[in-house]
């Protein structure tokens, strides 16, 4: 709902559009960046948290506390943030990579020993196991 549409004291409609215009002007920072982070801001504890929500970290949230309401430290925020969500986008696609080699690797030894422990009963050198079964019985 657009600012325009709430009733209520001028006082508060007012200072609500400015945390809006300061939390707009962090996100645009991360402009370009895919998956797109997102930063809001909320009340807590008497005072103001700036939450950013990072998709590739599994939808976690981190806070950090306002301690100054200006544009100036808007984009400080915003271009230190970018830098930390950049770096942590790249430390979660390379996590996401080596998983996939080692699930490949595993797949690959998986399938060589298969593949051997089956020609081994094929070749006749080692009876299959019903053969065993039997042989015990």
């Amino acid at each position: 709902m657009k600012l325009e549409h709430i009733a209520g004291d001028p006082a508060l409609i007012q200072a609500a559009g400015l945390i809006a215009a300061f939390a707009e002007r962090i996100n645009g920072h991360f402009e370009g960046m895919q998956p797109r982070p997102a930063a809001t801001i909320r009340h807590a504890g008497g005072g103001l948290l700036l939450d950013i929500t990072a998709p590739w970290e599994g939808g976690g949230t981190m806070s950090r506390s306002i301690s100054k309401l200006d544009w100036e430290e808007a984009d400080l925020l915003g271009e230190l943030l970018r830098v930390a969500l950049s770096r942590s986008m790249e430390r979660t696609i390379a996590r996401r990579h080596e998983l996939a080699r080692a699930w490949a690797g595993a797949a690959a030894r998986s399938m060589s020993a298969t593949a051997a422990a089956s020609r081994r009963e094929d070749d006749g050198s080692a009876p299959a196991n019903w053969q065993r079964a039997e042989d015990a019985a």
